[in-house]
């Protein structure tokens, strides 16, 4: 059977020592715990370590008795049976004061206890079955190693049993302790939740995203009505700060969710392309996304600014014509309202060309004979009155911008650093 091939390796590995030796060894440790013991009498603290050597005294006194683990009468008897080391290790152990140690060697402890007994278990069977005879060959093994591991528990627990603790008061501050831990661990759970409920909220509302329109925003000309026909091939036609802004966006919102969304076609179209993306070359310089950007034939309605602002979620917008920001708010056709109110948005209506210029014409009789395509703004620099917000009341996210610098100091971004293009 395999107990009986571990006891002849057992005998094979203990034939090196003498009796002697052993016998000096075991000597010299009671020579120890006496003056351990003289010490302790004397009112002297002992530390772990000199405990642990304490509690030897008797296993190392049955042992000289006994010869060391040697019959003197009979040279080369073989060592104890791996059985009865297993036996004798957990009749040893103090099982009441295992809840005494910490959380990890109390755990380890137990453990090394059920791996000892499973191994005794199957080695008292007389005849193993096919399953049993490999899982006794794996733990007769282990057996040795978990021994190793189990004795300096066990010394520390026969050292606390010599100093007679109190039983009832260790399970009390057990019992304390795990329920601090519990609590910690549920109120840990509690926070965790809620983190990830916030966490599937953000997901479900989306990130935080903005629009800009083109002409009378990023560039001084009217990109939607006709303007100079070389506007497009200059890098002075850029409103002032707009490039060093759209730079800040992206940093700010991520380049994912930074729209550039102008009303032009045709022609018009064409020379916006060329000016953003050869000219000012948006999509390296500043981090623009070349999907990003999106063009529409009109204002609003089916093929306005609103579909397109519900289509990539917009939540804020920056445009010179408040028509454009009554569709990405408020357009049936489409618009990104509940973003806007999801993230707390705004609405910058932003002075045409970055200038807090009025006309002077539409001032003075409320007038002007260029209508739109007058390049001064129709407000003032106070909080305006959208001419064109076709029905409702103007919502409280509808904010003023005279320039890139409101935008971006509205938003919170810093501007110290802020260069002009």
């Amino acid at each position: 059977m395999a107990g009986n091939r571990w006891n002849a390796g057992a005998s094979k590995a203990s034939a090196a020592p003498t009796p002697e030796g052993a016998s000096k060894r075991l000597e010299k440790l009671l020579r120890q715990i006496e003056a351990l013991e003289e010490k302790q009498k004397n009112g002297e603290q002992l530390d772990e370590e000199q405990l642990a050597k304490l509690a030897k005294k008797s296993s190392a006194e049955a042992e000289l008795k006994g010869g060391a683990g040697f019959d003197k009468d009979v040279p080369g008897e073989p060592a104890p049976s791996l059985l009865a080391e297993i036996q004798g290790m957990l009749a040893s152990i103090p099982n009441d004061l295992i809840i005494a140690l910490d959380s990890a060697s109390e755990k380890r402890c137990r453990t090394l206890q059920r791996q000892l007994r499973e191994t005794e278990k199957l080695m008292k069977i007389p005849t193993l079955d096919k399953l049993q005879q490999p899982k006794l060959e794996r733990l007769q093994e282990e057996a040795p190693e978990i021994l190793k591991q189990l004795r300096p528990l066990n010394d520390l627990l026969l050292a606390m049993a010599s100093e007679g603790h109190d039983i009832a008061q260790l399970k009390a501050e057990r019992t304390a302790a795990n329920g601090a831990r519990s609590s910690a661990e549920a109120a840990s759970a509690i926070a965790q939740t809620a983190a990830e409920e916030r966490e599937a909220t953000e997901r479900e509302r989306g990130a935080p995203s903005i629009g800009i329109d083109v002409g009378g925003v990023l560039s001084r000309f009217r990109n939607d009505i006709g303007s100079d026909d070389t506007w497009h091939l200059e890098t002075a036609s850029a409103v002032d700060g707009s490039m060093e802004a759209l730079r800040l966006l992206v940093r700010k919102f991520g380049s994912q969710n930074v729209h550039i969304v102008s009303k032009c076609s045709g022609r018009m179209r064409a020379q916006s392309e060329a000016w953003l993306f050869k000219t000012m070359d948006i999509c390296k310089t500043c981090g623009i996304r070349k999907t990003n950007v999106h063009f529409c034939p009109e204002r609003s309605g089916a093929h306005g600014k609103g579909p397109i602002a519900s289509f990539v979620r917009l939540s804020h917008f920056v445009d010179d014509n408040d028509e454009c920001l009554w569709s990405v708010y408020h357009d049936p056709a489409g618009n990104s309202k509940e973003a806007i109110e999801n993230h707390n948005g705004k609405l910058y209506h932003f002075s045409r060309s970055g200038k807090e210029d009025v006309c002077r014409t539409f001032a003075k009789t409320g007038r002007c004979p260029y209508g739109d395509s007058c390049k001064f703004p129709h407000d003032g620099p106070a909080r305006f009155v959208p001419r064109n917000w076709r029905d409702g009341e103007v919502p409280d996210c509808v904010v003023r911008a005279g320039n890139w610098a409101d935008v971006l100091r509205d938003l919170e971004i810093d501007t110290s650093r802020m260069i002009s293009d």
